[in-house]
This record gives C-alpha cells, structure tokens and sequence, in this order.
C-alpha cells in the first residue's frame, strides 16, 4: 500500500519561523557589511512592501525615523541605503524596483536618493 505524501502546512508557525531564520541570516551577513541592527529592525519593517505589497504605516514611520533630510548626514543615509540595498540582495523574494523606491514610496526622500 501506498504511504500518504505529507503536506506542508502553511501554518502562521510555520512563517515565523521562516522569518526568523531570514533574518538571523540577515544579521549575520549584515554584521559583515557594517550595517547596524538598529537599520536592519526598521528595514525589516518593509519585507511586505519590498516583496510586492503596499508600504504599511510602520514601515515608512521607521523609514522617516532613520532617513530625517534634516538632521542625517550623509553618511548616515549611505549606510541606510546600503543597507536597505543588502536586505534586498539576502532576501531573494524582494521586487528590486521596490527596493530602489522605498524612500521614495514613503515620501522620506526624492528619487535616486538611494544609488
């Protein structure tokens, strides 16, 4: 007799787990690229939008809260954008025009400010 093929489920257990793993993994690399945890937190807010979906409230407020024209530097938004840059090269999922736009998409900062 024929053994039953054992079905994934996509429980909600399941994808955090998933989620944990993806950034585990992404602080591990990150740590690499001198990207601080602080940036990657805030990014990680994003994962929806940067994977196709819309930009949710929290996920710009982070975005406004690393990237202020006012007060950044330059080398501050050059970090914030390479790391953002870095989460969409770790996460195969994400929709690389959405990663280009983010800050834009969040009204933080003008087109091309993310190289």
């Amino acid at each position: 007799m024929a053994r039953p093929i054992h079905q994934p489920s996509s429980s909600p257990l399941a994808a955090i787990f998933i989620a944990v793993v993806v950034v585990a993994a992404v602080v591990d690399r990150i740590e690499a690229a001198s990207c601080p945890s602080t940036y990657l937190v805030k990014i990680t807010d994003c994962l929806s939008y940067l994977t196709g979906g819309q930009p949710t409230s929290t996920c710009c407020n982070s975005m406004k809260s690393l990237y202020s024209s006012s007060t950044a530097s330059s080398s501050v938004k050059a970090t914030m954008c390479g790391c953002i840059s870095y989460v969409g090269a770790v996460y195969s999922r994400v929709n690389w025009a959405f990663v280009a736009n983010l800050l834009e998409t969040c009204g933080v900062a003008p087109t091309g400010s993310c190289p």
